[in-house]
């Protein structure tokens, strides 16, 4: 895709916080940012900035575990402009990425795992 997200570097003071406080540090690759970012376009009519996108995407590629049936991850847009959301997420439904969000509650009506 050619589009690099997320910078895997912090800043000294943040560091050191997340050194102390976190027990997992998990990795997604861009695509799956992208496809999180559509799915929560598509299921949660949210824009969502690539950054914001990498909880729901580490859910949705089971990359954290998850204890019981129901999550909250927090979602953030404020960094991001239509037209550059836009660009990688219309590529991503064109090519069928958005993928089932398990447990994805929608308004009311619950999606679960290879369901439409």
């Amino acid at each position: 895709m050619g589009v690099e997200f997320i910078h895997a570097t912090s800043a000294p003071l943040p560091f050191k916080v997340n050194q102390a406080l976190l027990e997992q540090v998990v990795t997604i690759t861009d695509a799956e940012i992208v496809e999180a970012m559509a799915a929560c376009y598509t299921h949660l009519k949210a824009i969502v900035e690539p950054s914001g996108a990498c909880a729901p995407a580490a859910a949705m590629c089971g990359r954290i575990e998850i204890f019981s049936g129901t999550i909250g991850v927090i979602l953030s847009g404020g960094n991001i402009t239509w037209t550059t959301f836009r660009s990688p997420v219309g590529r991503a439904e064109t090519a069928g990425g958005d993928r089932a969000v398990p447990g994805l509650h929608t308004g009311g009506v619950q999606q679960r795992a290879g369901t439409a």
